[in-house]
């Protein structure tokens, strides 16, 4: 039987499988359908004791996309304007080694705020 490497199902979210771990959808910019650049993987990703799976509620990582960047894309902004074909806005939240995650507006601050930096501060240290 021969395997399908990519479809285009109609609807992708972020769930959370009982034994498996985490599935995140992955979209993939280097495959593209010669209408638009870029579609989703038939597989999700699978991401097992994540933090993320930890932190949140699986309901509130529904939006949460993988994008795998196209590496022969040399555009300016290759990640801009990207179409997840669901009408959901989301923005680059975070990357992890050749990936960018995408996010709704809500779980990118979200996740924004758990990995926020604080200022620097002058340490004192007093001589006796």
């Amino acid at each position: 039987m021969k395997k399908i490497a990519f479809s285009t199902p109609a609807y992708h979210s972020t769930e959370l499988a009982k034994g498996e771990g985490l599935k995140i959808p992955v979209f993939d910019m280097s495959l593209t359908d010669n209408k638009t650049k870029g579609r989703y993987q038939a597989e999700p990703e699978v991401l097992r004791n994540s933090m993320l799976e930890l932190l949140f509620e699986p309901s509130e990582l529904k939006s949460l996309v993988i994008v795998k960047p196209d590496p022969d894309d040399n555009s300016h902004d290759p990640l801009k304007n990207i179409d997840f074909g669901d009408d959901i806005p989301r923005r680059a939240t975070f990357s992890s080694g050749k990936n960018v995650y995408f996010a709704d507006q809500q779980l990118s601050t979200k996740l924004l705020s758990i990995f926020a930096t604080q200022p620097d501060t002058p340490v004192v240290t007093a001589l006796y």
